[in-house]
């Protein structure tokens, strides 16, 4: 008991000291590069949405203030832009590194995956045991007062360049959509466009001893927005 204690300790003390500042870090899983334009080329149109859980978070006006920060104009006519940018938010919340890691490295419009939750039955009746059960509830008690917090904000991004006149991009898709609980059906689909278009997914993390959501927000958004407006 006392070893556990004093492990328990030593784990507490170290997230209290490791942990003490805001860490907040933004990865991206594929590169994107464009082409440089000429300055009346440098018009973007901006679609953001947000299908997290989080729906009253709104990072478009922030997106677009570091766009025209980079000298870049933003419209709402999609005839006079030359690129296009498009993101959806899919997750915003506490997560661990794990989780964050596996969902950009699995790229552009994978399904998000959680980290799996398992238990350990402790039973019998033997001193050794109780023991044992006091020293994990003394654990337990330090780990609820110094707690090594994560958020994330998970965002699917599609860059789109306009290509120069008498260039045709040819698109082809395919679907694989359940019906019912026993088939599936395929629908593919060939098209031709004027938009070459770039896929990528961005994941910002925070990081703080007992950090609360509202700490953690400002930060994330900042990452997502710096990623966004750096593809340009």
């Amino acid at each position: 008991m006392a070893g556990v204690m004093l492990l328990s300790g030593c784990a507490a003390t170290h997230t209290a000291i490791n942990k003490r500042e805001l860490a907040v870090s933004t990865k991206m899983s594929d590169t994107i590069f464009l082409d440089p334009v000429p300055l009346d080329e440098q018009v973007v149109y901006v679609q953001l949405r947000n299908t997290s859980d989080h729906q009253e978070i709104d990072i478009e006006t922030s997106v677009i203030s570091a766009i025209e920060a980079k000298g870049y104009e933003v419209t709402r006519d999609l005839d006079d832009a030359q690129f296009l940018i498009q993101a959806n938010v899919l997750q915003i919340g506490e997560t661990d590194l794990r989780d964050a890691s596996q969902a950009v490295g699995a790229g552009y419009g994978a399904a998000l995956t959680g980290a799996a939750l398992g238990g350990t039955y402790v039973g019998g009746g033997s001193g050794r045991v109780g023991t044992a059960i006091a020293g994990a509830l003394i654990g337990a008690a330090a780990d609820a007062m110094v707690k090594d917090v994560k958020f994330s904000m998970i965002t699917d991004v599609r860059v789109s360049a306009r290509v120069d006149d008498g260039i045709t991009v040819t698109e082809q898709n395919q679907a694989n959509l359940s019906q019912g609980s026993s088939g599936t059906r395929s629908v593919q689909s060939t098209s031709a466009t004027e938009w070459q278009r770039y896929d990528t997914r961005i994941a910002s993390v925070a990081n703080k001893m007992n950090l609360d959501f509202e700490e953690a927000l400002p930060e994330l958004e900042q990452g997502l927005t710096d990623a966004i407006s750096g593809l340009l």
